[in-house]
C-alpha cells in the first residue's frame, strides 16, 4: 500500500516598521505565512486499529477500520520547523481529516493562517499528529467506554456490523522534504502510519459451573481508571511522541470504586463451556493481578455460589506490548461446600493422619 504526505506552503510577507523610542507608533505588523497542507496517512487493515471517531467492525477474528470515503475525524496536528538545535512551533490545532475515496486513508487539505515561521528559513519541516489525544497540550485522555458499555461480539456478528471505541492513536514526527516541484513530501514512507497506545483485551467466559450462566456486563474496581494521560507532559509535542512514553491511568475518585459497565449485548454461557462470544475492553496501561479486582454482572442469579479469575497469564505486565490486542479468558469456578474437602474416614487415636480403612484403627 502507497503511502504518501505531502506539504504546500504558500507565503506571504507582510511589512512591519518601527520608529524610534517616544515617538507615536503604529501598531506593529507582524509577519503572517499561510500554510497549504495536504497529509494523507495510512490505515493497517491488519490487527488492531482504532482511530477516534470512526466506526470499526470485526472481522475474521481482527478488530478493523470502518472507514467511510468522505467521513471526517478530528486530529490534532502540529507543524515543526528545525534550524540547527532550534524548533519552531508553527501551528497546532485539532481539525478535521477526510477518510479517502479507497476507504483505506486518511488524508487532509487546509490552509493554515497564521503559521509562525517560514518554512524556506529552516532546514527540516515535520508533522505530527494523534486521534483522541488531547482537548489540548496538557489535558488528559478519557478511556471510559462510551456511555459505560462495553462491546459485545457473537458468532453472528456481521463483519459490516459498525461500532466505535476511544483508543488514542498516534502518529509519530514524519520529515517532510521539498521536491523538485516546491513541495514538501513525506521521504519516509515506513513512518506514515498512526500507531495506537494503551492495551485491547478481547475477553471470552469459561463457565465451570453445573449450570448456564447469563451474562449482562461486567465491573470492576482498580483495572479502568477515570482518564489516562501521558506522565511528564512538558515541553514539545514532538519530544512526547517520539519518545514514546506509556500511557498511565488516574483516578478522579477512588481506586476502590467499583465500576460498571453493561455489555451491548447479553449473552449465555452454557454449563461447562467457553463462550463463543467476547467482550472488547480498553487498558491505557497493564498492571498486575494482585492490583485490581474483576467479577461478572449476571442476568440470573445461579444457584451455585462462584467466583471469577483474574485476566492475565503473564508473569509481569512488562511482557505485555502495547499498541497489541490479546485474547484473555475470565474463568467462572464454583465456590465448593467446605465439608466436601473433609475426609470421610477417621483420625487415628493420636489425631496425626486420617485412616485409610478400617484395619487402621488402633483404639
Amino acid at each position: 500500500m502507497k503511502k504518501v504526505l505531502m506539504m504546500l506552503f504558500a507565503v506571504v510577507l507582510f511589512a512591519s516598521c518601527n520608529k524610534e523610542e517616544r515617538e507615536p507608533q503604529p501598531q506593529k505588523e507582524q509577519k503572517h505565512y499561510s500554510l497549504s497542507l495536504d497529509v494523507a496517512a495510512s490505515t493497517d487493515e491488519n490487527g488492531y486499529k482504532a482511530l477516534d471517531h470512526l466506526k470499526y467492525k470485526f472481522q475474521n477474528g481482527e478488530i478493523k477500520p470502518a472507514l467511510v470515503p468522505g467521513e471526517e475525524i478530528e486530529v490534532y496536528s502540529q507543524v515543526l520547523a528545525y534550524k540547527g538545535s532550534k524548533i519552531e512551533n508553527g501551528f497546532s490545532r485539532k481539525f478535521k481529516w477526510r477518510v479517502s475515496d479507497d476507504g483505506k486513508k486518511l488524508y487532509c487539505k487546509q490552509t493554515l493562517n497564521d503559521v509562525t515561521f517560514n518554512p524556506n528559513n529552516y532546514d527540516k519541516i515535520t508533522l505530527v499528529a494523534g486521534i483522541h489525544v488531547m482537548r489540548n497540550i496538557q489535558s488528559s485522555m478519557i478511556p471510559i467506554p462510551e456511555d459505560n458499555k462495553v462491546q459485545v461480539f457473537t458468532p453472528t456478528t456481521s463483519s459490516t456490523e459498525a461500532f466505535s471505541m476511544k483508543v488514542p492513536y498516534f502518529l509519530s514526527e514524519v520529515v517532510l522534504k521539498k521536491d523538485a516541484k516546491g513541495v514538501y513530501v513525506n521521504k519516509q514512507l515506513a513512518n506514515n502510519k498512526f500507531k495506537p497506545k494503551g492495551y485491547l483485551l478481547k475477553v471470552h467466559v469459561k463457565n465451570e459451573l453445573n449450570e448456564p450462566l447469563s451474562l449482562s456486563g461486567v465491573q470492576t474496581s482498580g483495572l479502568i481508571p477515570d482518564v489516562a494521560y501521558i506522565p511528564d507532559m512538558s515541553g514539545l509535542i514532538v519530544d512526547i511522541l517520539t519518545k514514546n512514553r506509556p500511557l498511565k491511568g488516574r483516578y478522579d475518585t477512588s481506586y476502590y470504586t467499583n465500576r460498571k459497565f453493561s455489555f451491548s449485548k447479553d449473552f449465555t454461557v452454557p454449563a461447562g463451556a467457553t463462550s463463543s462470544e467476547a467482550f472488547l475492553m480498553w487498558l491505557p496501561e497493564m498492571i498486575n493481578n494482585a492490583d485490581y479486582l474483576i467479577d461478572l454482572i449476571v442476568k440470573d442469579v445461579p444457584s451455585q455460589a462462584f467466583y471469577v479469575s483474574k485476566l492475565f497469564t503473564k508473569s509481569s505486565p512488562s511482557e505485555y506490548v502495547e499498541g497489541n490486542m490479546y485474547t484473555v479468558t475470565l474463568t467462572v469456578r464454583p465456590i465448593r461446600n467446605p465439608l466436601e474437602y473433609l475426609s470421610k474416614y477417621a483420625v487415628n487415636k493420636d489425631a496425626t493422619d486420617f485412616l485409610t480403612n478400617w484395619d487402621d484403627f488402633a483404639p
